[in-house]
């Protein structure tokens, strides 16, 4: 047996060795008394003196519920510049606290994003050598618009979820990025589905293209580029 003192009423009392860390009481009133033991603060609000209990004393700042409110409703909120535009914005020190980038809506922060969370920097970033889409992509992009219309998986027509272009082989895994951006390899969905698709929780449709003879190349392309054939680039402009 080994020889403690109580952190409580400091008499000494005699444990086992295995458990002289476990222990801070010699008894169980002693540790029942301990939790009562209360601290006197000072409002930070009225400033008048009130008790806790010693466990709450460092989050404790307010005497009461009422002194609290009535302490955040006086004290304004800090400003601060919209991280794209500038214009000066009010927050909750919270928000500050915990977000690097404030901005007025949802445009502000689309733009900001979009300049740069790009490359490395985007959390979808699968180590891809090509930044741009290639000169051919605005011309390519409004053909499989006009080509597909809707959403290929939901048939969304763009009034509830914007519609994207999305290439079915990832741009990266070409040599020329303008190969990538073919009819057999370009596909419109909705906002929503392109997530799920990018992701991997649903497979990504094919082309819907009326003529059977073009359906049978793109299942071609698409096999072929998944076997791995060496040299294999078709071409841009072919439909």
């Amino acid at each position: 047996m080994e020889t403690v003192e109580c952190t409580h009423c400091n008499e000494s009392y005699r444990v086992k060795p295995c458990k002289v860390k476990q222990t801070k009481y010699c008894s169980k009133e002693c540790h029942t008394e301990s939790q009562k033991r209360r601290v006197t603060l000072v409002c930070e609000y009225c400033e008048d003196q009130y008790e806790v209990k010693q466990s709450h004393s460092k989050a404790s700042r307010f005497c009461s519920r009422v002194c609290k409110d009535t302490h955040k409703r006086e004290r304004p909120n800090p400003t601060v510049p919209c991280s794209w535009c500038g214009e000066s914005l009010e927050r909750r020190r919270y928000d500050i606290e915990h977000y690097e980038n404030q901005f007025c809506d949802e445009q502000c922060m689309g733009k900001w994003r979009s300049r740069n969370i790009v490359g490395e920097e985007h959390p979808q970033w699968k180590d891809g050598t090509y930044a741009q889409f290639g000169d051919n992509w605005f011309w390519m992009r409004r053909k499989i618009r006009e080509r597909d219309e809707v959403c290929q998986i939901c048939r969304e027509d763009g009034s509830s979820h914007m519609l994207d272009v999305h290439h079915i082989v990832p741009r990266r895994e070409f040599d020329m990025v303008e190969n990538s951006n073919t009819p057999y390899n370009l596909v419109l969905l909705c906002r929503s589905c392109h997530k799920r698709v990018e992701h991997g929780s649903i497979p990504c449709p094919h082309p819907t293209i009326q003529s059977r003879s073009v359906a049978d190349k793109i299942d071609r392309f698409l096999r072929l580029f998944r076997v791995g054939l060496d040299g294999f680039e078709p071409s841009a402009s072919a439909l």
